[in-house]
């Protein structure tokens, strides 16, 4: 990210299975204060549910994120999973136990980076970029990227 500090990111996300459960794509896209962007997809490994590829999607674009910038201070999350959004927030509890892993590795990034992250729920009409490259990842294969 050159010289840039202290930076500020717009991050979309969604994750999607087809069917449900089935084959299972996540994309993410962060785009900051001065209009750089960061963004990948991805084809996971297996059968998924659409719920564990929206987790995989955020969890795993919040995690490359603040590793490929270390001077962020602010992540704005926008997202069409109000599931994700609203336990992300607090406001629903995290029962499936599929999901907790996630869950609990997006708050131990928020935690020990002191990153300011917000969550923001927009109708999936708002979405639709990130939408179209799950749907393009899940027509081809890409490996997931832990396994990179």
């Amino acid at each position: 990210m050159g010289n840039l500090k202290k930076h500020r990111w717009t991050f979309t996300f969604d994750g999607g299975a087809s069917p449900n459960p089935g084959i299972a794509s996540c994309a993410f896209k962060a785009v900051n204060e001065l209009g750089e962007v960061f963004e990948d997809s991805w084809r996971m490994e297996g059968i998924h549910t659409n719920n564990e590829a929206e987790w995989d999607a955020a969890a795993t674009g919040i995690e490359m994120l603040l590793e490929h910038d270390e001077e962020t201070v602010l992540v704005r999350v926008i997202g069409d999973s109000e599931l994700i959004i609203n336990q992300m927030s607090g406001i629903y509890t995290v029962k499936d136990m599929k999901l907790r892993p996630h869950h609990e590795r997006v708050k131990a990034l928020i935690d020990t980076t002191g990153v300011n992250v917000t969550f923001t729920h927009v109708k999936r009409n708002f979405n639709t970029e990130m939408d179209d490259k799950c749907k393009m990842a899940r027509s081809c294969y890409r490996a997931h990227p832990s396994a990179r």
